[in-house]
């Protein structure tokens, strides 16, 4: 039992254990502990032991393998009499070689230490073991150290030095330069060390003047030869922290094996970074690799002035981050980039990024990535999001990639599977998703069975954005849904595509649905890469996307895809249906440069406002219809001007196709280049000033062969159907050397019948533009007089009228002529002669001039 200090050495001097502490009082010199002891307060308690006026020094030194237990007790640093620049303050408790219990009830506080550990010093030694366990209760609170460790510091210098934080321990508002909370590190070559941070542990409103405002954990600062591991457990809770980098945690890891482990209910919550890694930032530096495992915990409402409100790793030497059933809400940046987490390379290392079932909420960047960031610098970058959900974050000021942002420079493979990216916003480009190959590298990226929904960017692509740069890319969405999605002031409200070599494929039941572009072109899907292929195949629907504002601006064009560069080719069963455009091409615009191969599909029911309902090809673009493929079924595409196809540049056809609602070809630049049998196609003309008759009778040339397909038959011209309107009398056949298919006057047979054996002095052909055919009599015949021509109809005609069209069959009618009584001798009584005369008529209907027979006696 001890009252005083006199009493406590007493007690001490007898190796006393345990050791009652019976009242308050000071301690004016420090204390050496040699045994195993425990300090605990007697009935009244907790009492309090505090640093005298006139000292300064550790109120206690544990050395040659004591050990100090603490239970109900409080230790006091008296820190308003002993000023934090005063040079000669000193931690409450050193262990030099010994162990320390911070057990239930006990409380270090109010400690200013000139050097390191404003509550608890382990100083460590190559030769000694020195272990810190806090668990219970135990507190440590408002200690404060001029370089590191305000709360705790541990210098590991044997690698059995050990450090256990348990329980409902509590370090709180506690202030160093480093390490405000716990500094942990190995100061000597070979030592390595594992901290772990667990059960309900709260470490919390401590600051560092620089780096760890709740725990900083580093191995030795030159490369270390074994690793060193941090690990959060349980329900571990770090909160409203504050330091310049890494607020909540800061590790500094030089080994390749050095490690942060994260799991079950920890949570990082509130902590303040005045530079980067609102809630932590783990520094992987050269000699090292990333290696950070989080398999559970909530990371929300954590604040960074530049990059990274919530997690921020980086890596001089690659490695892997393997995040699961992790929850980043309501994180924040100020000035920078990654509002939930951020991961950056800069070696030529590969780096391995794994998100499952990882939910990133409410996240805001003032910069890229509103929910994330992961730069693969000038090392492969692989990285597989499963599961995981993005939703209402938003990539503020110059930001894109409200949700996500994937940068590569030497190369990538991603792959989304099962994730749900919605209400995600990017002031700049890609809403939802924002890939970015910032080099020549090559890229893989699959985003398969996700949901993109309801996402904003202020330019490209509202839903997803994808750059290829200089490299390659080839991309793929399989059977997910991009719906409602809006860009503002750019290109591509559901997915924008760029840069030379860039390769997207749209693939199974993919939805691109509802999508808008709002001053922009390709409400579905812009497209725009010189030398790469767009693919549309399988069950693809690409539909009631729009690029308008209802102001028809120049470049609301392309409702469901605007094509601006590279080759699209659209197969199977993919629909392009009821999309709208406020200029051209309500269902897809060809841009100068661009090729559209269409082989299969459904283009219906696709509005412009301007030019070209179904497609729009630009002067220089090239459009491709090939195989089976309706476009205008089962629903008419609709346009003031070509509601079908606008060629403006080359279409190709070949195959059997369907075009009900018109083929609209401005000159005889544009006329229909016919690369293979059409045989069954139905491709409907429209009206256009190129195709219009003319008073001369001229043909009108709409379709001609090709080297690959140098003659044509019947059936290609067959298959061109001429305009509704203006074109009666006029008909689409093949040329004489049947190289051309063409409009031209029909000509039509007049056949005259019942001419007597002579001849009709009539044309026996006529087009549209010889009438009116006044009709010449026949030539005469002997006996008979010529009445008039009957048409098919039975009525009598002398002229063939203007808009007669079809052949015609005319019968000539003719009388008799009875002639005069010759001389002869009188004929009487029963000597009369009787003569009789026929007369053949052949016209249809039958009149006096039509009897078998007409006899005339004499």
């Amino acid at each position: 039992m001890a009252t005083n200090q006199t009493e406590l050495l007493l007690e001490l001097a007898l190796q006393t254990n345990p050791i009652v502490i019976e009242n308050d009082f000071l301690i004016s010199q420090t204390i050496t502990i040699l045994y195993n002891v425990t300090f605990v307060s007697g009935a009244g308690g907790p009492f309090i032991v505090s640093r005298d006026l006139a000292f300064s020094n550790y109120m206690f030194n544990i050395i040659s393998n004591g050990s100090m237990q603490v239970s109900n007790l409080i230790l006091d640093g008296d820190a308003v009499n002993h000023p934090i620049g005063d040079t000669t303050n000193r931690s409450l408790i050193a262990v030099s070689g010994g162990s320390l219990f911070l057990e239930s009830g006990s409380l270090l506080r109010n400690n200013n230490a000139y050097l390191e550990g404003g509550g608890v010093y382990l100083r460590g030694g190559e030769n000694t073991v020195n272990t810190l366990v806090m668990r219970g209760d135990a507190r440590i609170t408002s200690c404060y150290t001029r370089v590191t460790g305000g709360g705790i510091m541990v210098a590991l210098r044997n690698n059995a030095d050990s450090v256990t934080i348990s329980e409902d321990a509590l370090i709180d508002s506690n202030v160093a330069q480093f390490g405000g909370g716990l500094y942990f590190r190995s100061y000597v070559l070979g030592v390595g060390g594992r901290l772990n941070i667990g059960d309900n542990v709260q470490i919390a409103n401590n600051t560092a003047v620089a780096n760890g405002g709740g725990v900083y954990a580093s191995n030795f600062v030159n490369g270390n030869t074994v690793p060193l591991s941090l690990t959060f457990t349980n329900n571990a809770v770090i909160s409203q922290n504050n330091a310049n980098n890494g607020a909540g945690v800061y590790l500094f890891a030089t080994n390749s094996d050095d490690e942060y482990v994260q799991s079950e209910n920890v949570i990082f919550a509130e902590n303040v970074a005045n530079n980067n890694g609102g809630a932590g930032f783990l520094n992987f530096l050269s000699n090292s690799r990333a290696n950070v495992l989080m398999t559970g915990g909530t990371i929300r409402e954590n604040v960074a002035n530049n990059a990274s409100g919530g997690f921020q790793v980086t890596s001089a030497g690659g490695g892997t981050c393997d995040l699961s059933n992790v929850a980043f809400i309501d994180n924040s940046t100020n000035n920078s980039q990654a509002g939930g987490f951020y991961y950056a390379n800069t070696s030529s290392e590969p780096s391995d990024i794994a998100m499952n079932a990882v939910m990133f909420e409410g996240n805001i960047a003032e910069g890229n990535g509103g929910g994330a960031i992961l730069i693969g610098g000038p090392g492969l970058l692989t990285t597989t999001v499963i599961n995981s959900t993005f939703t209402e974050n938003v990539a503020g000021l110059l930001g894109s990639g409200g949700g996500i942002v994937i940068n590569s420079t030497a190369g990538s493979i991603t792959q989304i599977i099962g994730s749900t990216f919605t209400n995600n916003t990017a002031t700049v480009d890609g809403g939802g998703i924002f890939f970015g190959q910032t080099a020549n590298g090559n890229d893989q990226f699959l985003i398969e069975s996700t949901t993109v929904v309801d996402n904003t960017a202020t330019l490209d692509g509202g839903g997803i954005h994808f750059s290829a740069a200089n490299g390659v890319l080839t991309a793929s969405i399989s059977n997910t849904n991009v719906s409602n999605n809006l860009t503002t002031n750019g290109n591509g409200g559901g997915v924008w595509a760029s840069d030379p070599n860039a390769n997207l494929t749209l693939i199974g039941a993919t939805i691109i649905r509802g999508n808008t572009s709002f001053q922009g072109n390709g409400g579905g899907v812009y497209y725009n890469a010189i030398n790469g292929v767009l693919r549309i195949t399988g069950l693809v629907v690409i539909q009631d996307n729009a690029a308008n504002n209802n102001l028809q601006l120049a470049s609301n064009n392309g409702g469901g895809i605007a094509a601006v560069a590279g080759s699209v080719i659209i197969e199977e069963n993919a629909q392009i249906v009821s999309n709208y455009a406020g200029r051209y091409g309500g269902g897809i615009f060809i841009a100068l440069g661009a090729t559209v191969t269409v082989i299969g599909g459904t283009i219906s029911g696709n509005i412009a406002g301007l030019v070209g309902g179904a497609i729009y090809v630009s002067a220089g673009g090239t459009l491709t219809l090939i195989d089976a493929s309706l476009i205008g079924v089962p629903t008419l595409n609709e346009a003031p001007i070509a509601p079908g196809i606008y060629n403006g540049g080359v279409i190709n056809v070949n195959g059997v196709r369907n075009i009900t609602n018109g083929l609209y070809i401005p000159s005889g630049n544009n006329v229909a280049q016919i690369r293979g049998p059409l045989a069954g196609s139905a491709i409907q003309l429209n009206n256009t000033p190129y195709v219009v008759t003319n008073p001369e009778g001229n043909p009108v040339t709409v379709a001609v062969a090709t080297p690959e397909y140098p003659l044509l038959s019947q059936s290609d011209a067959d298959a061109f159907l001429k305009p509704i309107i203006g074109f009666d009398g006029w008909e689409v056949r093949l040329n004489a050397d049947r190289t051309a298919v063409e409009i031209a006057p029909a000509i039509y047979t007049i056949t005259y019948e019942n001419l007597q054996g002579g001849q009709s002095n009539n044309p026996e052909t006529y087009t549209i533009l010889d009438l009116p055919i006044v009709l010449n009599d026949p030539e005469p015949i002997p006996g008979l007089r010529f009445i008039g021509w009957r048409d098919a109809n039975g009525n009598f005609i002398s002229v063939i009228p203007e808009g007669t069209t079809g052949n015609l069959i005319l019968y000539a009618v003719f009388e008799g002529i009875i002639p005069p009584e010759p001389p002869g001798p009188i004929v009487t009584g029963e000597q009369m002669i009787t003569q009789s005369i026929r007369i053949r008529c052949c016209c249809p209907n039958q009149c006096k001039y039509c009897n078998p027979l007409h006899k005339q006696e004499k």
